[in-house]
């Protein structure tokens, strides 16, 4: 079966037996990651024809833990490679923005790209590194935003909330 870097979704049949795999993921793995060295705490995938197990790898728990809790919240899930290359569209669809505004960003040096001809690729681990860039600088706008607000008095607050924890000056 050759497997894509599609995105899969959960159909709503699906819905109560993914919610019940992400509980018991859970479960495991945090016995998994809690566990000492001398527990028996191994989660096995076991072939119900040959009854063969195979142990799970803390790697692989974690991903599927995160991907339970994405499909079960209805979301979409793809695995790729940290190292994988992505088109332009993919990486626009990744961030949310269309495709014309990812290559302005791609044409003024923001996320670095490499060209296959007439096509540009562009590293998974690059566009992860922008956005998380991109989402701090947002949430630090955002905190500016609300402090000028409490500043200027658009906002109450009850008395006992000490405005220096927020960050703002009386």
């Amino acid at each position: 079966m050759a497997l894509s870097n599609a995105p899969v979704h959960a159909m709503s049949d699906e819905a109560e037996q993914i919610e019940e795999l992400r509980k018991q993921l859970e479960r495991i793995g945090a016995c998994a990651w809690d566990a000492s060295e001398n527990e028996q705490c191994e989660p096995m995938l076991v072939d119900p024809e040959s009854g063969i197990q195979v142990q799970v790898p803390r790697p692989l728990l974690q991903i599927l833990v995160r991907a339970t809790e994405v499909l079960a919240a209805g979301g979409a899930v793809a695995v790729m490679p940290y190292h994988a290359k992505m088109t332009t569209q993919e990486a626009a669809d990744y961030l949310g923005v269309s495709r014309p505004y990812f290559i302005s960003l791609l044409d003024e040096g923001v996320i670095p790209y490499e060209r296959l001809r007439s096509h540009r690729r562009i590293l998974l681990s690059d566009v992860q590194a922008y956005r998380k860039h991109r989402d701090a600088e947002r949430r630090e706008l955002l905190a500016e935003m609300a402090r000028e607000s409490f500043r200027r008095g658009f906002y109450d607050l009850p008395e006992e909330v000490d405005l220096s924890d927020l960050g703002i000056e009386e």
